[in-house]
């Protein structure tokens, strides 16, 4: 093989690897968005509860 051949494919490879790792690197952030997400709506409605817990209604 060629060392056209070889540093193309190792190029190649490079770009692939470089691909799967940008995903994968998108793909935790969406998780971390949404549980981030998650823990507001978590953190609101215990708030809710809370000053709730303060009000009367008599």
């Amino acid at each position: 093989m060629s060392r056209y051949l070889i540093k193309k494919e190792i190029r190649q490879k490079r770009k692939e690897d470089e691909h799967a790792w940008r995903k994968e690197m998108e793909d935790q952030v969406d998780l971390m968005e949404d549980r981030l997400e998650m823990g507001n709506i978590i953190t609101t409605l215990f708030t809710i509860m809370d000053l709730s817990s303060h009000l009367s209604f008599e």
